[in-house]
């Protein structure tokens, strides 16, 4: 099978970056698999001048603009079936128009909310929200939501093309149950399938000795939404318990300056990290915690930690319930709550048994599924 896939790669580093080139990796490695990448890098594009970025913003969201490279790369490596992910906003949408010229079948596999929300959380203010669904973008414009005017238009346009081209999608794919099911409901007469992640966790990190399992750890992006305030406030109150932040973002210099205010001499902010030795921390800490306040689609970190035998904590809600099961998750928003989880955690950390991990971890295995559903693309490609 000639499978090509299609990802504009973030600014800063993802789990969703990640998650494709595990899954890139896993198909180089397999000889039924002839594969072809089309990458957009988000970081390139901050070192641009201020005249080339607009340019490449205009070629990158003008209507029914194609680009020749993409057109060349379709002549040259003519694949059966084209994988997408993440699009915004270098990658042009409108490739999905010529890939259904040429009856090329896609499949989008689902990191986050883009169809329901132009900011991909539909989170908003400290709330679910989904009023770009049901109201239209123009409630993204109306309030600001980007928190810049000029990234709320151009996500709320992206947003709306999202929709418009919906069509030209033949296979959605979910990591979990319970995006399955907010998918089929929302996006009624759209085929989707359920297939965890690919996790791909290096040997050395499985074999290596664990640690005293003395420090909690949160890893993440430092922003409001990943709860990051919630852990620090939860570290004043456990004063004799560490906890260590593998972290970066904009809240750096919140986090550092309140660990400052506050004595939090428990607390050790180390910024960002290398996989490598984020996963040497994962095994060695009591627990993870994941206070996230939105419902994360691809909580990889989680994956990871209970790969490696680590516990999680979570807020009860969403598809998270599925990766952790009811013994270690706490209400959203409730200090006290998470308190207690943590101090549960800890006492019995050394007996703790961590849930059933819903993700593959086998490439071999994995391919073999996925080809299982391109296969049935490819045998019924529509007419273009």
């Amino acid at each position: 099978m000639r499978l090509l896939i299609v990802h504009n790669f973030y600014k800063d580093p993802t789990g969703e970056d990640l998650t494709v080139q595990e899954r890139a990796r896993a198909f180089l490695n397999n000889k039924q698999i002839n594969l072809s990448e089309y990458y957009a890098y988000s970081k390139d594009f901050g070192c641009l001048s201020l005249g080339n970025k607009i340019k490449k913003l205009i070629k990158a969201n003008c209507p029914f603009c194609v680009p020749s490279d993409f057109k060349n790369l379709l002549d040259r490596e003519k694949p059966d079936v084209v994988e997408l992910h993440n699009t915004i906003p270098l990658i042009n949408i409108w490739i999905l128009k010529e890939l259904k010229k040429r009856a090329i079948p896609v499949t989008y596999f689902i990191h986050n909310y883009r169809f329901f929300c132009p900011r991909g959380t539909a989170f908003l203010n400290g709330k679910t929200c989904f009023k770009c669904f049901h109201q239209g973008p123009a409630w993204c414009v109306l309030h600001n939501c980007l928190g810049n005017i000029f990234y709320s238009v151009l996500y709320a346009y992206r947003h709306f093309l999202c929709g418009l081209l919906l069509k030209n999608l033949y296979l959605l794919i979910s990591p979990s149950k319970y995006i399955f099911n907010l998918y089929r409901d929302k996006l009624p007469g759209s085929r989707i399938c359920s297939l965890p992640f690919y996790i791909e966790i290096p040997e050395n990190a499985k074999m290596q000795k664990s640690a005293q399992k003395d420090f909690i750890l949160f890893a993440g992006r430092l922003v409001k939404e990943k709860g990051v305030c919630d852990v620090l406030a939860a570290a004043n109150i456990l004063k004799d318990i560490s906890f260590v932040l593998c972290a970066d973002g904009p809240l750096y210099n919140y986090c550092k300056s309140t660990i400052a205010r506050d004595h939090l001499h428990n607390v050790m902010l180390l910024g960002w990290v290398a996989r490598e030795d984020l996963l040497f921390l994962l095994k060695g800490a009591a627990c993870l915690v994941f206070p996230s306040m939105w419902d994360e689609v691809s909580p990889r970190i989680i994956l990871e930690s209970l790969s490696l035998g680590t516990p999680v904590i979570t807020s009860s809600q969403g598809s998270l319930n599925e990766f952790t099961g009811d013994c270690f998750n706490y209400e959203k928003n409730n200090i006290q709550d998470l308190v207690s989880a943590i101090k549960e955690v800890f006492i019995r950390r050394s007996g703790v048994v961590p849930s059933e991990i819903p993700a593959v971890f086998d490439s071999g295995d994995y391919v073999k599924r996925l080809l299982t559903e391109y296969e049935a693309l490819r045998a019924n490609e529509p007419n273009p």
